[in-house]
């Protein structure tokens, strides 16, 4: 028994954990071995699928089930296998449709099965996204909206909310990109899932900087974000600690 135990603490990736997207800090990766060698359970709650962090590019492991996708995805951290899972649904494809007769939208990516690449659909190709979409033999579960600037994305996320799709939640991962998930999927529910179906949890704590981390803040016994968020993450937090620039997770596991 270490002084973790019965911890878990789940992180976004962008913006929280790495301050670039593509590394993650010694301070980070030094406090996370510590707090799973003290009985911690570290793992990710991210956009990105879970095979980007189960293979240790980053120089550490999950000891918990990973938050894919946005949350339309529970993996196992042992096999790799899909503990819960929420496919987008097929009403999704009308809105790109849709949002895509804007005229602003700069490239449409689906995210399939486990598989770590998406599938894209630009403007120029012709045929419209859903035509292009339907051809696809997998099993669609996130679907990702790229605007030429952030103003372009408010404009589609208000359209979405003016259609009040309940099949669906859309929600931003950064300025000018906007996710389309099932409406039981998001980082919360994910957690949720994850909370009631592990053994031994005794505190959640977790960490995020933008809109699509919202329902995981809620979720948590204890929230962090991070001083780099929006306005409305640190407003919706328990606690607000350093930036990703400062080693915000290093920091997290001091304070716990």
């Amino acid at each position: 028994m270490g002084k973790f135990s019965g911890i878990f603490l789940y992180s976004d990736f962008d913006g929280t954990l790495s301050r670039d997207g593509k590394t993650v800090s010694p301070e980070n990766l030094e406090a996370i071995r510590f707090f799973q060698r003290e009985g911690g359970c570290f793992s990710m709650a991210s956009g990105r699928p879970a095979c980007f962090f189960m293979n240790g590019q980053f120089g550490f492991i999950p000891n918990a089930p990973l938050i894919s996708l946005g949350g339309a995805q529970v993996i196992s951290d042992t096999d790799g296998s899909m503990l819960r899972d929420r496919p987008l649904p097929e009403e999704a494809l009308a809105f790109i449709d849709e949002a895509a007769s804007l005229g602003t939208m700069k490239i449409c990516r689906v995210s399939v099965g486990t598989d770590p690449l998406a599938h894209p659909w630009h403007p120029e190709e012709g045929s419209s996204p859903s035509a292009q979409f339907r051809r696809i033999p997998d099993t669609i579960y996130k679907a990702l909206l790229v605007f030429e600037s952030a103003e372009a994305c408010d404009g589609a996320r208000a359209l979405f909310a003016r259609r009040h799709f309940p099949s669906l939640r859309g929600e931003r991962s950064w300025v000018t990109g906007f996710e389309l998930l099932h409406a039981d999927a998001g980082k919360g529910a994910a957690l949720r899932w994850i909370r009631n179906h592990l053994p031994g949890v005794r505190l959640v704590a977790a960490a995020g900087d933008f809109e699509n981390d919202l329902s995981l803040i809620a979720e948590a016994d204890r929230s962090y974000a991070v001083a780099n968020a929006l306005p409305e993450v640190r407003d919706a937090a328990d606690r607000v600690t350093v930036s990703c620039q400062e080693n915000a997770i290093a920091r997290i596991v001091e304070e716990l």
